[in-house]
Parts: structure tokens; C-alpha cells; sequence
């Protein structure tokens, strides 16, 4: 080996602590022992000590600095005049804790992290370019939200949604708290349905009381079981067991089996709001019971209920369940003093 790659191969590293570079024969400017990048170092630090070592009045990660400014480093320096203060400043924004040494953009501006700062100056274009722009809920100033927005928050969205909404929610309620009501006492044949089905069948009978023939408000409407889903009857949940029905008929109907113990205002029977009607005290039954026999209702009945299809199909709907079930004397007996009871 020659003497130029001995000495290469006998060579010193760095003598700093934590550095393993070593002289080679293309990277060799090595001084007094030093690397390039901490001779280099080592000479700011000495032209430094002889110059007079000045140190920030703050102290912390500074170092020796060539200059000062009213005692401060150059980075307390423009803290202090940026942000009032020495302390490492956090995003004002909310929930924001990215600091300005630890902003991966290095971009602190107006007391933002750069993500947020990007977010106000083009928050502030869209106010200048668009103008007032107002909440459509609740009113308030929205002119620095995004270009298509309508609502301030999700909360307004979310309220304005339900506004709108109100009466389907209103009927998806019902729908699910009746068939959870079926599931609870096990009801047999419960079919669950829609808000669309029921609005469809409401629709189809011009919102129309079933039972006393009264056009109704569809917010007002009451989705009525034909056969109750009492205990004492166990009636489905299904659309075919449903009829729209006013709020006076279905408070005055409530568990009673039609025609059993219970009769329509469009077959004679009195509404809940009239005064002189019976409240199923004893000895006032709600249906007389000459409307019916074994065999079910009486012809005549079922004549004078022929002009309302729908009161028709209620009339069946109740008879076949209860014909299904073979409702023995006692059973029966059980349904009609349901019309003394509230």
C-alpha cells in the first residue's frame, strides 16, 4: 500500500463527539481534526468569543448571538413584536394546538398555523367577492363560508331538515312506535311499512275520515288500527289493517272493536265531540247491540255503510279477523265491555 492510501486507511475521524466522518481521498478538507460542516462551526463560535459573547436575555435555545435587538434574539425579537409575547405562540383558532415551531409550513402568520391561515385569506376573498351573505335559518352572517352553503352550521342544517321534514318524521315515529307497541305484546301477522305506503293510502282517500266521512288536514290525519293492537285484541301492524281516521274518531275509538263496541259517526254512532254523546259509562254502550247478530253485522248496517268503500273494507278487515279467531261467548263478551271502559 502506498503511503497516501495508508494514511487515508490510518486516518482519524472527527474529533467532535457523534461524528464518525473520516478523511477520504476525494472528501479530505479536514481541519484540525474537524469535519467541513463543525470547522465551520467552530469558527462561528470562536469569532464569537472573540468579539464578546452576547446571549438573548431570554436564554432558552439560543446560543451565542453576533447581534441583539434591546436584548433579544432575532426570533424572541419578532415574537414580541408579532404576538406580544416570548412564549412559542399556539393558533388562535379552536381546537388548533399547532405552535409556530411546530407548524409543518413554517408559514405562522396573523396568529395562524398556515393551514388555518390559507383558510382565513380565502375565507375573507369570498367576502369580498360575494358579499353579505345571511344564514337562511337562523339569519346570522355567513359571508366567509364556503360559495354553496346555505347554513352557518350543522346544527342549522340539521333544524332546517327537520323543519322541512317535520311531518314525515312526525308519521315515521307513529309507524315505529305502533309496531314496536305489536312486537311488545306479540301480535301475529305484523308487516312493517313505510311512510311512503301510508302517505299513498291517504292520498288515495282524499284524506278522509273513515269513520265520520270529515276531510281532514294530512298533519292532522291519525293512522287508525282497524283491529286494535290491545291485548284484549292483538290486531296487526299492517297497512291492511290501517285507516286514516280524524283525531275525534280515533281518541273516541281508541281500543274498541268496531262495530262491536264501537260504531262510526257515518253509521250512527256519536262522535266523541258532541256533548250529548255517551262516554262509555255503564249501561251506554257505544254500538247498540241490535247491530249485529252471530252471524255478524246486520244487513241493513252493512246496506247503510254500501256509499263508503273504505268503512266497507274496515267493516271485513274486523269481521275476518275476528270470524279467524273463533271468539268463543266469554271472548266476546270480553270485547263488548271494552265499550265501558276508557
Amino acid at each position: 500500500m502506498c503511503r497516501t492510501h495508508r494514511f487515508y486507511a490510518d486516518a482519524p475521524s472527527c474529533i467532535e463527539p457523534d461524528c464518525d466522518i473520516v478523511p477520504t481521498a476525494t472528501a479530505n478538507k479536514f481541519v484540525g481534526g474537524r469535519c467541513p460542516l463543525h470547522y465551520q462551526r467552530f469558527r462561528k463560535a470562536k469569532k464569537a468569543a472573540e468579539a464578546g459573547e452576547q446571549r438573548c436575555r431570554v436564554g432558552v435555545g439560543c446560543g451565542a448571538q453576533n447581534k441583539l435587538y434591546e436584548g433579544l434574539c432575532r426570533k424572541h425579537w419578532n415574537r414580541l413584536e408579532n404576538y406580544g409575547t416570548l412564549e412559542d405562540p399556539v393558533c388562535m383558532e379552536e381546537d388548533c394546538e399547532v405552535t409556530a415551531d411546530t407548524d409543518p409550513g413554517n408559514q405562522f402568520k396573523s396568529g395562524r398555523c398556515n393551514m388555518h391561515y390559507l383558510r382565513f385569506t380565502r375565507a375573507m376573498d369570498r367576502a369580498r367577492e360575494l358579499g353579505l351573505r345571511l344564514c337562511l335559518h337562523c339569519g346570522s352572517d355567513m359571508s366567509t363560508a364556503r360559495r354553496n352553503a346555505k347554513y352557518c352550521s350543522v346544527k342549522c342544517t340539521q333544524d332546517a331538515s327537520t323543519a322541512k321534514n317535520i311531518e314525515n318524521i312526525r308519521i315515521r315515529r307513529r309507524i315505529g312506535e305502533a309496531l314496536r307497541k305489536a312486537q311488545k305484546l306479540e301480535n301475529p301477522g305484523s308487516v312493517p311499512f313505510t311512510v311512503t305506503d301510508w302517505l299513498e293510502l291517504a292520498e288515495r282517500l282524499q284524506y278522509r275520515c273513515t269513520y265520520c266521512g270529515r276531510i281532514t288536514e294530512p298533519e292532522d290525519l291519525h293512522m287508525d288500527h282497524i283491529v286494535p293492537l290491545h291485548k284484549t285484541s292483538r290486531g296487526p301492524h299492517a297497512l291492511y289493517n290501517i285507516t286514516p281516521a280524524c283525531s275525534g274518531c280515533n281518541i273516541a275509538k281508541k281500543h274498541r272493536p268496531l262495530l262491536i263496541a264501537w260504531a262510526p259517526a257515518l253509521l250512527g254512532g256519536k262522535p266523541r265531540l258532541d256533548r250529548s254523546a255517551p262516554r262509555g259509562r255503564k249501561r251506554n254502550l257505544w254500538a247498540p247491540s241490535d247491530w249485529r247478530d252471530a252471524d255478524g253485522p246486520l244487513p241493513s248496517v252493512l246496506e247503510r255503510a254500501q256509499p263508503f268503500p273504505e268503512l266497507l273494507r274496515a267493516i271485513q278487515v274486523s269481521e275476518d279477523f275476528y270470524r279467524n279467531r273463533n271468539l268463543s261467548p266469554i271472548e266476546l263478551q270480553a270485547l263488548e265491555a271494552l265499550a265501558g271502559t276508557r
